[in-house]
């Protein structure tokens, strides 16, 4: 009789799948990892690379924990790694437009994009904004008089705490999200840069948009280019969107081609290393020899979003201390004032 299938509810989910690790592991199965908070460069086992427990675990309708969804992530990936293999073989092989393997790949990089631990985050983080904004409105809009508690809260609405709000919430927002954005990653023109040895890290978010030339912020809609490392040695760029008939052919180039504005002050790879290690959220990944030259760097400050406003309540959200680890529960966590 076969055992049940056992219930990963509760394992380490990836965040970042195991099989795209392995393609910037070192030649003893570890991972050399670059931590954002302090620069340091440690060794870990795949296993753990990128991973929190039971990320992606949900309550059914009878609010047991189930693992329906780590499941769901594991038949996409499934599905992705045949075209991983071809468009990383020693003859890199785009996927054809109109195919099967586009549309599978293309699932994969929607749900990648939306499944991140900076993605979580960052939506926990704007969750938190908007509930403490209303709540600053209705209080100071108050025909009664205010407490103590309430006062305190106007005043400094960051120390009584974060909002935490069921972990379900976000993983559906993630699920719906990576559906519509599956067009924007398929109808884009697809190429593949190709290097005769390893030279590319990647990250623990590592689809990055470039920024625009006059620096404009950008979303999926309106990047340039996404830039994904596929492993150390191929680099897979997005670039505009194609025509409902795609005229230009998608294409793999050699690396001693290339000829792009973005790589005038420096190389390609070295400038596709840099931006996974701006876009982390926590960590970086990739050989010991091309992380190295990485150690103790510190990056500049990032924001979760911008308001475009210079308060108490905004100003939370932009300092160097602020903590990128998703809160993870079933349960949620009010504000007590």
């Amino acid at each position: 009789m076969r055992n049940p299938p056992k219930n990963k509810a509760s394992s380490a989910h990836h965040t970042v799948p195991k099989f795209y690790l392995k393609g910037f592991k070192e030649d003893d199965g570890r991972i050399m990892v670059w931590h954002r908070n302090n620069g340091k460069i440690y060794q870990k086992a795949l296993k753990y690379a990128s991973t929190s427990p039971g990320y992606y675990t949900v309550l059914d309708k009878d609010k047991n924990e189930s693992d329906m969804v780590e499941n769901f992530y594991s038949s996409i990936e499934s599905n992705a790694k045949p075209v991983f293999d071809k468009m990383t073989c020693i003859f890199p092989q785009v996927p054809a437009y109109g195919s099967e393997e586009r549309a599978a790949m293309s699932i994969f990089l929607a749900t990648q994009f939306t499944r991140t631990k900076q993605s979580r985050r960052r939506a926990q983080l704007l969750h938190d904004y908007i509930y403490k904004l209303h709540k600053i409105i209705s209080l100071t809009n108050q025909k009664t008089p205010l407490s103590q508690k309430q006062i305190n809260f106007i005043n400094n609405p960051h120390k009584m705490g974060e909002l935490v709000e069921p972990q379900d919430i976000f993983i559906r927002s993630e699920l719906e999200l990576s559906s519509e954005l599956i067009p924007l990653f398929y109808c884009r023109q697809w190429t593949i840069v190709s290097f005769s040895e390893s030279k590319l890290i990647t990250s623990d978010s590592p689809i990055v948009l470039l920024p625009r030339k006059d620096r404009s912020p950008v979303g999926l809609a309106t990047a340039p280019e996404y830039w994904f490392p596929l492993d150390s040695r191929h680099l897979l760029i997005l670039s505009e969107p194609l025509c409902p008939y795609p005229f230009m052919p998608s294409s793999v180039i050699d690396y001693s081609t290339i000829e792009d504005d973005y790589c005038s002050h420096a190389s390609l790879y070295d400038m596709a290393n840099s931006l996974q290690l701006q876009n982390c959220c926590m960590e970086a990944y990739g050989e010991r020899g091309l992380l190295n030259k990485y150690e103790g760097v510190l990056l500049p400050t990032r924001k979760p979003f911008t308001t475009g406003r210079n308060t108490k309540l905004d100003n939370y959200y932009a300092c160097d201390n602020l903590n990128w680890e998703p809160t993870l529960g079933h349960k949620i966590k009010p504000i007590d004032f």
